[in-house]
């Protein structure tokens, strides 16, 4: 006697990969968010410091990753 059918096992793993998939989207499409919005307040000619701020407050992000966000797409 096993716990799971074959095809419950499947529809388990079928699950778990496109939840893995779904969050892998999710974090390119933050880290995308990230670049234009440094690229975009750059333009605006908001210094690092101000513009890391901005990133804390609308990316939840702590201030360390923000400030090396800012350094990473400064030049881009």
């Amino acid at each position: 006697v096993t716990l799971f059918d074959q095809e419950k096992v499947w529809e388990i793993h079928d699950y778990n990969v496109a939840q893995a998939a779904e969050q892998k989207g999710m974090e390119k499409g933050l880290e995308e968010g990230i670049r234009v919005a440094v690229s975009m307040l750059r333009e605006l000619s908001l210094d690092q410091d101000a513009i890391a701020q901005k990133l804390v407050s609308k990316f939840a992000l702590p201030f360390h990753v923000a400030t090396e966000k800012v350094k990473q797409y400064w030049g881009q």
